[in-house]
């Protein structure tokens, strides 16, 4: 409901999701943030306006906005399921956290034209943030940096890279490579190339 508070209710629907996937033998990537940019009560729109921060920009640089995730984050990874009373930082249902659904397309989209330089070390960051937590299960990036810089696969806490293609954001974001079938054997390759997993 705010900022660092945190309602049990809420998190009753996803205890029962973990059980069931558990029941079935299935495994859970769990997205930590949605990719609204601007909107309340989804990704990182939602601590922009916790926080006063009007520029999208700050969720990856502005130390109060990466705070207020990481306090989400923690709450999310040290809360005990209320079916299994396993804590989701213990609990073998779930393969993966993922750290936002492509919401670094908020920072390609802001700063047109710009380097991603000063945005990619957040990955780290929250990947680090995460395993200081979690040392049982596998960091996704779904930033969505690395196929505007190469230079975000040299991060070191992400095991596994993945992203996703609609060939209309070519023209959205003013992408010079087009979106194709070799694009996918491309990121393969890239991504492999730094010794991770692609998805």
């Amino acid at each position: 409901p705010k900022e660092g508070v945190f309602n049990p209710e809420a998190f009753k629907s996803i205890d029962y999701s973990i059980k069931a996937a558990h029941d079935r033998g299935l495994r859970l990537i769990v997205t930590l943030a949605g990719d609204c940019a601007t909107c309340a009560l989804s990704g990182p729109g939602q601590y922009l306006i916790w926080t006063g921060k009007l520029d999208f920009k700050a969720f990856y640089t502005d130390p109060v906005v990466i705070a207020a995730f990481e306090k989400h984050i923690e709450a999310m990874l040290n809360h005990k399921n209320s079916l299994t009373g396993i804590a989701y930082k213990d609990d073998p249902t779930i393969m993966a956290w993922e750290n936002c659904n492509v919401c670094g397309l908020g920072a390609v989209w802001t700063a047109p034209g710009q380097s991603l330089a000063p945005f990619i070390p957040w990955v780290d960051t929250i990947g680090s943030f995460i395993k200081s937590i979690d040392k049982r299960h596998l960091y996704i990036d779904n930033s969505g940096f690395f196929q505007y810089d190469k230079s975000a696969l040299d991060n070191k806490t992400p095991d596994i890279i993945t992203a996703e293609y609609y060939q209309h954001w070519d023209a959205m974001l003013g992408s010079a490579e087009k979106t194709n079938a070799q694009t996918f054997s491309k990121h393969a390759e890239l991504v492999n190339a730094h010794g991770k997993v692609y998805v």
